[in-house]
């Protein structure tokens, strides 16, 4: 929408358009108040301003293309979604053993449980895997508003204190500091949908318990947890708040149907739960990213030039406390409070929590502030209640008009600045010139038996994106090296990385040792991007340059001989042996839930210093051998 133009150009076109917007809104105000009659006009004019400020960092050009965004984590989720629409339609699961990754490994277990309402709604959607992507991103950005708003109504926060959360939730979002921009930008888009939908889960929550038939909390509250595996823990403290307040009002008949509901959830969200409880032992540790070391990183965050919406909304939303808990509002208070605190605490704290440790804890300051918001809007209110007071009426209905008005329309401009002028974080369907260069090169290059070996680097190795995680659903080959560089499992060690190969440091390989293993893993390409892994492979005996482009290099290794013919696709594996064969080792690892079929006979095989064992062939009973999970 806004792309072709300079940014000059986008920023003068507004100006008309936020001049009318503040025209219609102060028309909409009555002496500075918004009133039950008017409040879809504003809401309508709220959505507006989302949708627009929105389509700064989004796409909106390729929304309907089958182009997929690419930029960061988005290729990686991109590449799951298309995984999970294959094999979903063939077994109804959303795991599965995928051959394409590190020599083998349990796909859709561990490593994607962000992605599973993401993967879930792209299978089902009849239409390209990459437009259903793009469709959930938006869906999970623009239904913020409406949750958050519903949310705060149903806890019990009035029109003016709801509305006001909103409008400074989209301040803070669409200037996206601490957090929010950078979640926007690397693809953390089922965290973000996750959050805020937690605060209309609990209002929902909290209405089934004042008597309501509960019939949306029935439909979406199981929708609301497949999101991402962290809606578990957000959820925990708001709606444990909701039922020690409201306990007085809980019935038996209420208390069963609220055990049926958590049935429920648990039901259909099995699809994540039961592979995650039978791979978790597979798990390793995982402190790679949103690490804060104590309250001095918060702090600094948070009253840092760039963090201070952020921190206006946490100091409004405990002058919101205050005033509520005057007000005698603390049912209406304590979910939100309660949950900003608990997620504060893990922000700051979640480092040295056993468990909490694992999960990136630095996200949730985000959280903290997204619940803070109906807090904040609250303590808005209060605050142009108190100002007005001490005007005359009119310059009051004026001023808190003017306020509303500039807060209303405060997140396009914050957005502009954000994903074009400050940070540059816009969201892309294209890679960068070199790294498409390489692409096309291995898409027209990797065909026939072997793997390809390719460096996995960080996202600076690609230009800013990751290449590795998009490249198998195109070349249909089998890589060591993708689709992520840090991936919580033990069969993660093998892959390539900047400075090692198979969880090794380079000076501890010999070139003839390294390429024992490449031959035993059937590795006959090979893609580097830093010149430490462009040496290690240069040393190799018998390999041949074939591409070179900067930093980016291809290589071809030696022609591996012997062994037996393998073929392997997503929940299969295929070895050609003669009936009364000898024992062999697959280079594919084990996994718990293959079988083989036939009368054949298969075993975990431990080589090398690799954690995982491989498949190893005992007996063979019937020809070609078939290995399903």
């Amino acid at each position: 929408m806004f792309a072709p133009h300079p940014l000059w150009m986008r920023a003068v076109s507004l100006v008309p358009g936020m001049a009318v917007a503040a025209w219609c809104l102060a028309r909409t105000l009555n002496a500075g108040r918004v009133e039950d009659a008017t409040r879809l006009r504003w809401l309508f004019m709220l959505a507006g301003v989302h949708i627009v400020a929105t389509l700064f960092f989004f796409p909106a050009q390729h929304l309907f293309d089958a182009r997929p965004i690419v930029t960061a984590d988005h290729a990686v989720h991109y590449a799951q979604c298309l995984r999970s629409r294959t094999v979903f339609w063939q077994t109804f699961r959303l795991d599965c053993y995928s051959p394409y990754f590190m020599a083998g490994y349990p796909a859709g277990t561990i490593f994607d449980l962000d992605m599973k309402g993401a993967e879930l709604f792209t299978a089902l959607i009849p239409i390209h895997t990459a437009t259903a992507l793009k469709l959930f991103i938006l869906i999970a950005y623009l239904s913020m508003l409406p949750s958050v708003y519903r949310g705060a109504r149903m806890l019990g926060y009035r029109l003016d204190e709801a509305v006001l959360g909103v409008m400074l939730l989209l301040v803070y979002w669409h200037w996206g500091r601490p957090y929010a921009s950078d979640f926007r930008f690397v693809g953390m888009f089922s965290f973000v949908f996750s959050t805020h939908a937690v605060i209309y889960i609990t209002g929902l929550v909290r209405k089934f318990l004042a008597g309501e038939r509960g019939r949306a909390l029935f439909i979406l509250g199981p929708v609301a947890f497949s999101i991402h595996v962290l809606s578990v823990v957000m959820a925990t403290v708001p709606i444990g708040a909701v039922l020690f307040i409201e306990r007085a009002r809980i019935t038996r008949r209420r208390a069963e149907l609220l055990f049926v509901w958590a049935l429920v959830v648990v039901f259909a969200n099995a699809l994540w739960i039961l592979p995650l409880i039978r791979f978790l032992p597979d798990k390793v540790p995982s402190e790679s990213y949103y690490q804060l070391h104590g309250l001095h990183q918060v702090v600094r965050l948070l009253f840092a030039p760039t963090g201070l919406i952020a921190c206006g909304v946490l100091v409004l939303a405990a002058c919101g406390a205050a005033h509520l808990a005057r007000e005698r509002r603390t049912a209406t208070a304590a979910p939100g409070l309660l949950s900003a605190l608990v997620m504060l605490f893990f922000a700051t704290f979640g480092i040295h929590l056993p468990g909490i440790n694992q999960l990136e804890p630095g996200r949730f300051l985000f959280s903290t502030i997204v619940f803070a918001t109906p807090l904040a809007g609250a303590g808005a209110a209060w605050l142009l209640q108190a100002i007005s007071a001490r005007l005359a009426p009119p310059v009051a209905a004026r001023t808190r008009a003017s306020l509303m008005v500039a807060l209303a329309l405060a997140p396009i401009p914050l957005a502009m600045l954000d994903a074009k002028a400050y940070n540059h974080h816009t969201l892309s369907v294209d890679l960068p010139p070199r790294v498409e260069r390489l692409r096309s090169l291995l898409i027209a290059s990797l065909h026939g038996p072997g793997r390809l070996l390719i460096e996995e680097g960080s996202v600076h190795a690609y230009g800013g994106y990751f290449l590795p995680a998009l490249l198998p659903s195109e070349t249909h080959v089998e890589q060591i090296g993708g689709p992520y560089p840090q991936v919580p499992l033990l069969h993660h060690r093998t892959t390539f990385e900047a400075d090692s190969f198979l969880g090794r440091p380079f000076a501890q390989w010999s070139p003839a040792d390294a390429l024992a293993r490449l031959q035993f893993l059937r590795v006959r390409w090979a893609v580097t991007a830093t010149e430490e892994a462009g040496r290690f492979v240069a040393a190799l005996p018998g390999i041949t340059l074939r591409w070179e482009d900067g930093p980016l290099r291809f290589w071809e290794l030696p022609a591996f001989s012997g062994g037996v013919v393998v073929r392997a696709k997503y929940n299969r594996i295929e070895a050609d042996m003669a009936v009364g064969a000898r024992p062999v080792v697959l280079p594919y690892h084990w996994v718990d839930g293959l079988k083989a079929e036939g009368g054949n006979e298969i075993a975990p095989v431990l080589r090398d210093d690799d954690p995982v064992p491989f498949v190893g062939v005992r007996r063979v009973a019937a020809s070609p051998v078939v290995v399903r999970y």
